[in-house]
């Protein structure tokens, strides 16, 4: 999942704003990285419906795909699944490999 980004995605907006050389010119207005960052696709396996609102918030439910970490380091720890209530993950996951719609494929 990408919550640890959605933490960060304030510091790293404030970083991007202030006039440094390594920041590139794009990066400098005060909401030009969260349109980036609202560009990028992430994984719905977190822990903690705190960290998926948070993620909902700065991204969005457009990029959110199911997620699993599927004989990972917590796969012993049983699963407990976030509250994606509302994000449409199957259109969501068609959309990101470019699958057509079954209503589509039948035209």
């Amino acid at each position: 999942g990408g919550g640890a980004l959605a933490s960060l995605i304030g510091r790293m907006t404030a970083a991007a704003v202030a006039p440094r050389p390594w920041v590139p010119a794009e990066l400098h207005g005060k909401s030009a990285l969260r349109e980036q960052f609202r560009r990028l696709w992430f994984d719905t396996h977190m822990h903690d419906d705190g960290a998926l609102r948070l993620l909902r918030e700065h991204c969005g439910d457009r990029h959110l795909v199911f997620g699993t970490n599927f004989a990972g380091w917590d796969q012993e720890q049983g699963e407990n699944p976030p509250d994606v209530a509302g994000i449409d993950l199957v259109g969501n996951a068609r959309r990101l490999l470019r699958l057509q719609s079954h209503s589509q494929s039948r035209l």
